[in-house]
């Protein structure tokens, strides 16, 4: 009887151990020390939010994860050497935690995150979406500004054509104080809607954030108006160069819906309805001609 319940006891043991270990998506290879770095959900979840989205500050953290600066500190001690603080006070990954993200979250906590958030989590839709891009520094943000105010420039300068927002409009004066303004503007009502809608969502967004998702989300834009004057040129229907800017577009709101939920962590839905929220502000400042929009 007695080695009869041992056995019993061993078992239940084993199960359970089993169980906390597929929990934390433990895999034979995984080593002792990165199981028990992560074996608690919180330190997980900071893994996570650090993988999916290239660094955050402390106290973005701290409210996404709804944790005390004495908690966050406490759990950060246990993932050092998974994380390093950058120069700038951003917390990021380091090459171990970058393994630790890929060999033991993206398969268990990221995929059940990614299916409990609406997210996709396919290549192809990433790659369409210029997902690695929503996670990469600032010297590549740098040159991704670069290359769309490049376009914006020479599409002025030669056609007096500028994409701003979610449309196209030909500018009426020839000032370079408009080409700057007329830029500017649709980047100032984009952070306003933006902010009001995240505000009734009790959600947050850094300006550094919501810049870069502005930028990625305007190049399709960009490279539309550096194709459009080949068109012009050619003297193509117009039915065909207004199809091939609706698809521009859709490209546009695909990137901004994409970008838009995987940093505020809401589901493409959401995302979505927060996306033509800003095309129809967008709208309404070009039926009103409100001083947001240069329309003549």
């Amino acid at each position: 009887v007695l080695f009869e319940q041992k056995t019993v006891k061993l078992a239940l043991t084993t199960c359970r151990n089993r169980s906390v270990a597929q929990l934390c998506g433990r895999s034979p290879t995984v080593s002792r020390d990165l199981y028990k770095q992560l074996s608690h959900p919180m330190r997980r979840q900071i893994i996570s939010l650090l993988g999916s989205t290239g660094e955050m500050s402390a106290t973005r953290l701290m409210s996404e994860l709804g944790l005390s600066p004495g908690n966050f500190y406490y759990h950060l001690g246990f993932i050092n050497p998974l994380i390093v603080r950058q120069k700038d006070g951003l917390y990021a990954l380091s090459e171990a935690g970058h393994s630790a993200y890929t060999q033991v979250l993206s398969w268990d906590v990221v995929s059940e995150v990614t299916a409990s958030s609406g997210q996709i989590n396919n290549r192809f839709f990433d790659l369409v979406c210029l997902g690695k891009l929503g996670s990469a520094k600032r010297i590549m943000l740098i040159a991704a500004v670069a290359l769309l105010v490049a376009f914006e420039f020479s599409s002025y300068a030669f056609f007096r054509i500028i994409p701003r927002g979610f449309f196209i409009e030909r500018m009426h004066s020839s000032g370079i104080t408009d080409v700057l303004l007329g830029y500017s503007t649709g980047l100032i009502l984009f952070m306003l809607v933006m902010s009001v809608q995240l505000r009734a969502l009790k959600k947050s967004l850094s300006l550094e954030r919501m810049v870069m998702i502005y930028v990625l989300a305007g190049m399709p834009f960009a490279i539309f108006s550096a194709i459009a004057s080949t068109l012009i040129a050619y003297n193509v229907e117009t039915v065909i160069v207004n199809v091939a800017f609706l698809c521009f577009q859709t490209w546009s709101i695909m990137i901004l819906i994409s970008h838009l939920s995987k940093s505020v962590r809401i589901t493409l839905t959401s995302a979505g309805l927060m996306s033509l929220l800003c095309v129809y502000a967008n709208l309404a400042a070009l039926f009103f001609n409100l001083p947001f929009s240069l329309v003549f």
